[in-house]
């Protein structure tokens, strides 16, 4: 999984939700999403660690 690599990242489970996740739940794919472009830090890209 890809948060196992990146410590900057999130996994969620979204319940009824299926590989369309932004479909199936997209309140709670954008709950989850403006939540995470809202913390202190910000999300970060791999150009901040070089």
């Amino acid at each position: 999984r890809w948060n196992e690599r990146d410590p900057n990242s999130e996994f969620h489970v979204i319940p009824g939700a299926g590989h369309v996740a932004n479909l199936d739940r997209p309140d709670e794919v954008n709950r989850l999403t403006v939540a995470f472009l809202r913390l202190p830090e910000g999300p970060r890209t791999q150009r901040d660690h070089d």
